[in-house]
């Protein structure tokens, strides 16, 4: 084999042990990203409403543990967007309602008695569910900056035993 030849030669296997290497890389980073309870998101929602939340979003997520200490601190007005029938079938001890789907026609009486730089926690069921976000967004846009989601807050209160109320 001539030198130019020998020189080609470690070239490939070079880059055929470079690619194998990349490629182990690549399934261990996957393996461990599904293993992770923090994992990254494999899947996205490209619809336009879910990109704006994405990219608006970020900052605004609560942790349960933060959300407890707010609520125990009583420093707090959480409000449940979801349906008027789930709120009553149970919710956060204190939360006030207000459904996405409603938040037009309510909010002016809503925030009524809100002041502007209180700490509000939106929540809702989880899972599917965007209207916490939708809903803190639009507080963000009618000039209440200490907004906060709690992603699957309804879920998460429950699992965690905090207190809940129901109305009759």
């Amino acid at each position: 084999m001539t030198k130019m030849g020998s020189y080609r030669h470690m070239l490939f296997v070079a880059l055929r042990h470079s690619g194998a290497i990349l490629t182990l890389a690549v399934v261990i980073g996957l393996l461990v990203n599904q293993v992770r309870p923090d994992g990254l998101s494999l899947s996205a929602d490209l619809s336009t409403d879910s990109a704006q939340i994405s990219e608006s979003q970020d900052g605004l997520t609560i942790s349960i543990e933060e959300a407890k200490a707010l609520f125990l601190a009583q420093a707090v007005l959480f409000v449940d967007t979801r349906s008027g029938e789930s709120y009553k079938e149970g919710h956060i001890q204190g939360a006030k309602n207000l459904p996405y789907g409603e938040f037009e026609g309510m909010h002016e009486e809503f925030l009524k008695n809100v002041d502007n730089d209180c700490f509000i926690i939106t929540y809702c069921n989880g899972g599917g569910c965007r209207s916490s976000e939708h809903v803190a967004l639009a507080l963000l846009d009618k000039g209440y900056p200490n907004i906060y989601v709690l992603n699957n807050g309804w879920a998460q209160w429950q699992e965690h035993n905090l207190p809940v109320e129901t109305e009759s």
